[in-house]
């Protein structure tokens, strides 16, 4: 299964990584004991015996959707490109090289100045054997506590990805507009077809509204995307729209508009 979850991250990835970089997150996946996770089913096609060895070859049905939701709580699907400065301070931590390793894998740069884009600070507390973990930037901050310090990074990174003023700096927004539908149960189906179609291209879309005219049904939805899955999403438009003669349009939107 690694090979077709590291492929498939190579796809839902907006940007290019070294083979180094996927290596260590499959081999963090392994060690979590993950990959599992985001297998949802998988058949033998076919069993070929050479003089050697035994061959087979497997389909292999992953969740996406579940994988890409897990490269974000890393920090990593938005830090590919720009990975974070850090100021990470540590106490009671007897081996800080799980910390360094998921802290790697993150993208992050560790600098030893709080000037940094984030603070993070990361206790043991051997009385409750839990890791405490505080994360600050600007004017927020989040704590939590977990068993094992990669859950604890985990967990912070989830919340301050969610932030808005965090994504904006990442995500681009547009809205998309499709013009032609027959009717409103037309539209609906096209609403559920595009959140399945455009699930590895976009970050998020959702339908905003719609418009019942005499002669058509309009429908705009709202779209989040990182720029270089731009031009991956107009492909699959014109993929989807075509075929049903609808009529697409995309519109960016502007800072002050969010």
């Amino acid at each position: 299964f690694c090979y077709v979850i590291k492929k498939e991250i190579k796809t839902i990835l907006p940007y290019s990584l070294n083979e180094e970089k996927l290596d260590s997150i499959i081999n963090f996946l392994k060690e979590k004991q993950l990959i599992d996770n985001f297998v949802l089913y998988y058949k033998e096609k076919s069993i070929e015996q050479t003089e050697s060895m035994l061959k087979k070859r497997i389909i292999v049905s992953l969740d996406t959707e579940q994988l890409k939701e897990f490269l974000k709580t890393l920090g990593f699907y938005y830090t590919t490109s720009k990975g974070w400065k850090c100021f990470i301070k540590t106490s009671n931590l007897k081996d800080v090289s799980k910390l360094q390793e998921i802290v790697s894998i993150s993208n992050c740069t560790s600098l030893n100045t709080p000037d940094a884009d984030v603070v993070i600070n990361i206790d043991h507390n051997p009385s409750i054997k839990l890791f405490v973990g505080k994360m600050s930037y600007e004017d927020y901050l989040w704590e939590k506590t977990a068993k094992d310090v990669e859950s604890l990074w985990m967990d912070l990174w989830k919340d301050f990805i969610n932030v808005t003023d965090v994504r904006k700096k990442f995500i681009e927004h547009y809205d998309l507009i499709l013009k032609g539908f027959s009717s409103v149960w037309e539209l609906k189906k096209m609403d559920q077809l595009l959140k399945k179609s455009l699930n590895i291209v976009v970050d998020d879309i959702r339908l905003l509204s719609l418009d019942i005219k005499a002669s058509e049904v309009i429908g705009k939805w709202s779209v989040e995307i990182l720029p270089p899955k731009l031009s991956d999403l107009k492909n699959k438009l014109k993929e989807i729209a075509t075929p049903k003669a609808l009529e697409y349009k995309l519109v960016k939107r502007e800072r002050d508009q969010l």
